[in-house]
């Protein structure tokens, strides 16, 4: 087949992807993402070693978690104006932030390089993330944006999923030095293989070109409309992923710690949250075709229900089948919201302008504290076997995760008030 049938059949004439040219697009963003989260899921190997050779608390571990999701709002809000000079090489800047920032982690041996590189990883993340956001939307036709959201979104749980299978070993093997650098070896081989697709190595031209050359210029354009551009949209936000950045962060140091297990046992068991992000992100889909009033704040709810239970069993099955219900009902949520602001920036046709995209990264920056707050509480009263620390931090996840909830109905009751609304999902 040659180029120009390709164009023609993976192309619009305005330039859009389409059919096979969109999945290709899709497939090359999962990785982008994948490596987003497995950089989330290092922290999690190599946090019984940190707190032993450099005595960190149960609160600074969690801080190490909340300056990577911290780093990675900040990201996401600059990236705009980094991708209206470099294109789609948001990407590949990413992946030089993400590495270096896990060769840092590397080389550092204290609670301050630690943060450092963390912070310096999130940003990386944050640039894969946004490219995400941004080419899942603008560069794809209306029909398919959904699906392709769907597919690209999939690699988050996937990179987790990932990380708590294959970094463990190394880890018993060799050390949090080593994990940081396979880390980094991932990292950079799933941002190269991101880079394949010419979408994503594009640069920004004003002018007329074939429709590779336009690829860089449509990285502008992004769902506008409400869907979290509005208060109670973003607090549902943050609520969200104040939980599930807790959930990823602490599942494994509290299987560890609560029930004695080994590094390699509580990380597998673990990875079945990965699972859960993976299927919350298509339950999620159908979710966003639900009533308005059900396909956010109803999956929030249930995930309320079960983070609440988590304490109470005395099997570690049990416990690990309420957080993985936990994710994958959170999940579901996140999703959905997405997908309705999607939804209504396709109506609308605007650009994404600097208030949406500063509301979009208030939700990883406002909710970064969430694993340093679980952390926090987890400490003050004891993270022990049977001690009160891991019961208290789920029950303030709980209320966290309550909050939320609360604000999507009331986002639900507000939108449906709102002058010609009659919004399905």
């Amino acid at each position: 087949m040659n180029l120009r049938t390709k164009r023609n059949l993976w192309y619009t004439p305005d330039g859009l992807l389409r059919g096979r040219g969109a999945d290709l697009l899709a497939w090359a963003l999962f990785p982008a993402l994948a490596a987003g989260f497995f950089l989330l899921g290092m922290i999690a190997v190599v946090a019984t070693e940190l707190m032993e050779i450099v005595a960190l608390s149960p609160a600074r571990l969690g801080l190490l978690t909340s300056a990577f999701l911290g780093g990675g709002g900040v990201a996401v809000f600059l990236a705009q104006a980094v991708a209206s000079r470099v294109g789609g090489r948001v990407t590949a800047l990413g992946t030089v932030l993400a590495v270096a920032g896990s060769v840092v982690f590397a080389l550092s041996s204290s609670f301050g390089g630690f943060l450092a590189a963390r912070g310096l990883q999130g940003l990386g993340a944050g640039c894969l993330l946004y490219a995400g956001l941004v080419f899942s939307y603008a560069r794809v036709v209306p029909r398919l944006r959904q699906r392709i959201t769907l597919i690209w979104a999939s690699g988050a749980g996937s990179g987790y999923l990932a990380a708590m299978l294959v970094l463990p070993a190394v880890q018993s093997t060799a050390g949090y030095r080593a994990v940081s650098l396979v880390t980094a070896g991932v990292t950079l081989v799933l941002g190269g293989v991101a880079l394949l697709h010419p979408a994503l190595r594009a640069l920004p031209t004003g002018d007329k070109g074939t429709a590779e050359e336009e690829d860089g210029r449509r990285t502008a354009g992004a769902p506008a409309g409400r869907g979290l551009g509005g208060g109670p949209a973003v607090l549902v936000g943050v609520g969200t992923v104040f939980v599930l950045g807790s959930l990823l962060a602490w599942s494994a140091p509290f299987l560890q710690d609560w029930y004695a297990f080994t590094l390699v046992r509580a990380c597998y068991l673990s990875a079945s949250l990965g699972a859960a992000l993976v299927a919350g992100v298509w339950l999620g889909g159908v979710f966003a075709r639900r009533a308005r009033s059900v396909g956010v704040w109803g999956p929030l709810g249930l995930a309320t229900i079960l983070i609440s239970a988590v304490p109470g069993p005395e099997q570690p099955l049990a416990e690990l089948a309420l957080v993985f219900g936990s994710g994958l009902f959170a999940t579901a949520a996140m999703t959905a919201l997405h997908l309705r602001a999607l939804n209504a920036g396709h109506a609308e046709e605007r650009s994404w302008r600097w208030s949406n995209s500063l509301a979009l990264a208030l939700v990883p920056i406002v909710a970064a504290s969430g694993p340093w707050v679980f952390g926090l509480v987890a400490a003050a009263w004891g993270t022990g076997q049977r001690e009160a620390g891991y019961p208290a931090a789920f029950l303030t996840l709980t209320a966290l995760a309550l909050v939320a909830t609360v604000a999507s109905m009331a986002e639900s009751i507000l939108a449906h008030r709102a002058p010609g609304s009659s919004e399905d999902g």
